[in-house]
């Protein structure tokens, strides 16, 4: 049971229901106007697998900078070799693009783009990479990391966006305008996000812990406007006010970090603007389809999300 937990913990496995809610929104930003398929949950779970993925890279790439500076991570104390870690991560790599092949060949209509599942999974595994092993120390590793959430949006876009004209809301060109406004959204959401987290090292600057959810808001409002551009109807009122309870309660949060702005504080901080994300995410779905089951199944994420964390898996 000790090892479990170990690799638990190297995958920060608490955090991925923030990322598998993810392509449930996208599926609904690319037009779908009643309920949605199960065989979205199929690219829930492959986005999970790259999730989990992310962050097992994670590790692999700053294990010399954490044994240098005693972080208490499951590969520097000892608990997960090096060699253990890269063999999790190409399964979980492997398992969801298997699973995206899966769903490419048997879920998607035959007059859809040819293994455009696949192929989006892979320009997520290649924008992972890119965060993890070039951009991260960089002026840009904020904006990487947010692009790595835009795509796991667009996954769920790339299942639902084409070969299903039947149940589409709007054109497929002007649905393409709310996609892509919708995963800059999410792109900036995170980017601000992870530029606030940046400063858990230390004392904060208070300025750029501002000006880092100013970012985040950007990507609200954006994510917002895509919403109510795909399925006008009274969701449209439940979709503006969750998306106001969501910039309430996070600078709620970001004022007591700015407020004290050490490590603990600013830490917290970063835990609630990452869980938000589960009900960003629920917003978009009510909003886009209607489907208010869909989206009250996503809100619930967020309870073994807390759960998890609460009894320290990690």
């Amino acid at each position: 049971m000790a090892r479990v937990r170990d690799f638990l913990a190297l995958c920060r496995f608490p955090a991925v229901f923030t990322a598998v809610a993810d392509p449930i929104a996208g599926a609904a930003l690319a037009g779908y106007g009643g309920p949605l398929p199960p065989g979205i949950l199929a690219v829930s779970l492959v986005s999970g697998c790259i999730y989990l993925f992310g962050m097992v890279q994670n590790d692999l790439a700053d294990v010399d900078e954490d044994r240098a500076t005693g972080k208490p991570r499951p590969i520097p104390q000892g608990r997960v070799t090096v060699g253990e870690a890269t063999t999790f991560a190409r399964c979980l790599a492997g398992g969801g693009l298997a699973v995206a092949v899966a769903v490419d060949v048997f879920l998607i209509e035959r007059f859809a783009l040819p293994g455009q599942l696949t192929l989006a999974t892979l320009a997520l595994l290649g924008a992972i990479w890119l965060y993890n092993r070039v951009a991260k120390e960089t002026f840009f590793g904020p904006l990487a990391m947010g692009l790595c959430r835009g795509l796991n949006v667009g996954l769920g876009v790339a299942f639902a966006a084409v070969g299903t004209q039947q149940v589409l809301q709007r054109p497929v060109p002007s649905l393409g305008i709310s996609v892509a406004t919708g995963m800059l959204g999410m792109t900036l959401y995170i980017a601000g996000v992870t530029a606030f987290a940046s400063r858990e090292e230390g004392v904060s600057d208070r300025g750029g812990l501002l000006r880092s959810w100013m970012l985040s808001l950007v990507g609200l409002s954006l994510l917002l406007i895509a919403t109510l551009t795909v399925y006008r109807s009274y969701a449209d009122i439940k979709a503006i006010g969750l998306f106001v309870m969501i910039a309430v309660a996070g600078s709620y949060r970001v004022a007591a970090a700015v407020r004290d702005p050490s490590p603990p504080t600013v830490g917290r901080t970063v835990g609630s603007l990452i869980l938000l994300i589960i009900v960003i995410d629920a917003a978009v779905v009510v909003g886009a389809t209607g489907d208010e089951m869909a989206s009250l199944g996503l809100v619930l994420l967020s309870i073994p999300a807390i759960a998890l964390r609460r009894i320290r898996i990690t």
